[in-house]
């Protein structure tokens, strides 16, 4: 068998195992870079975290995740999204763009794995769980119904870690006219 034809690649291979092959350092590098801001992206430092799955919907900003074997209400911390009439409630009403609203909620987070994170507060007045939720891939769910269109930021203090952002999201929304404020 004749090797002279197979030797440069050969060389070349061996180059790349020994000095480092720029291909695969720059991929490596791309990755690990992705990942870190992946991280940063979803990291809430000071809050306690716990993780459950997303199982019913309530609206736009409330759901019901299972976690510690128990069901939980969540209210998410931050935003305020239109109102829906609810089951148990028959004085509550739909508002204009509340259907809408939770519809995106349910696409975002129904049947999915969830990320809880704390703020200052617990629990609300109505004993909801007080959380930023975030799903496995990094969306922060808090922030894109608002940057959708679908709810406004609603700062209550204590819990104000993300309020600039939801601040700036909702700016955009209406600035770029999507979801209810599409109509105004």
């Amino acid at each position: 068998m004749n090797t002279r034809g197979h030797a440069p690649l050969l060389l070349v291979g061996l180059c790349g195992l020994v000095i480092g092959c720029p291909t695969l350092e720059r991929a490596d590098h791309e990755r690990t870079h992705q990942e870190r801001t992946h991280q940063e992206r979803t990291s809430d430092a000071t809050g306690e975290v716990e993780r459950g799955r997303a199982r019913y919907i309530f609206d736009g900003d409330t759901i019901s995740v299972t976690h510690g074997g128990r069901q939980h209400r969540v209210r998410y911390i931050g935003i305020d999204s239109p109102e829906v009439q609810h089951r148990r409630d028959p004085q509550s009403v739909t508002e204009p763009f509340g259907e809408e609203a939770r519809a995106l909620n349910e696409e975002l987070v129904r049947g999915k794995n969830v990320r809880l994170v704390s703020d200052q507060q617990d629990h609300d007045r109505y004993g909801r769980d007080l959380r930023y939720v975030y799903l496995d891939d990094g969306t922060f769910v808090n922030l894109e119904i608002v940057r959708r269109g679908f709810a406004r930021a609603l700062t209550i203090r204590p819990n104000t870690r993300h309020a600039e952002a939801f601040r700036e999201a909702e700016r955009e929304a209406r600035a770029e006219r999507r979801g209810m404020w599409a109509a105004r």
